[in-house]
């Protein structure tokens, strides 16, 4: 009964995780998405990303290193979206590394810049589709069977970019 309980959330979280991807592209498309921009520490949200994708990363045994600022690294933003941005670059990390894997995670300042690096050891993606991986519903092989529309990069890079920044493969 446990396993079937467990199976029936993975699921409902899957496919809550799905409307909530294709509404935030409509809302996206139709400039509809408000941003609550407030006075944050980008340190929380990174912590707030890593606390909601925690399950997946035991699930698949992964290992996790975070290097973080010791001091708050301040920015003007909502705090929601920019942990959406950190938990749907962390979830394709999750995705594409073999079980018990690496997955690094940086937040450093470069000048006036906040930068965050996530790394993974995943296969790698072949230079030439980078820019298509931004693409909203660009599925990366195998990435069906995976779970998920191929939006969360493509909704990551416009919240990035909805708060001035820029998001590269």
């Amino acid at each position: 009964l446990k396993a079937l309980v467990d199976m029936l959330d993975r699921q409902t979280t899957q496919l809550t995780r799905l409307v909530n991807d294709l509404l935030d592209v409509s809302r996206i498309t139709s400039g509809r998405i408000e941003l609550v921009r407030e006075r944050l520490d980008l340190r929380s949200v990174v912590a707030q990303a890593r606390e909601a994708l925690a399950p997946s990363l035991e699930r698949q045994r992964h290992n996790l290193t975070s290097e973080l600022p010791e001091s708050a690294l301040e920015v003007v933003g909502d705090h929601a979206r920019l942990s959406q941005v950190v938990s749907n670059l962390l979830d394709n990390a999750i995705k594409f590394t073999p079980e018990g894997g690496r997955i690094e995670l940086r937040l450093r300042t470069e000048g006036t810049d906040a930068v965050l690096t996530v790394r993974d050891e995943g296969a790698g993606i072949d230079p030439a589709t980078v820019p298509d991986i931004f693409s909203a519903f660009a599925l990366r092989e195998h990435q069906s069977r995976l779970g998920g529309l191929g939006l969360g990069l493509s909704i990551a890079r416009t919240l990035a970019e909805l708060h001035g920044g820029s998001l590269e493969g």
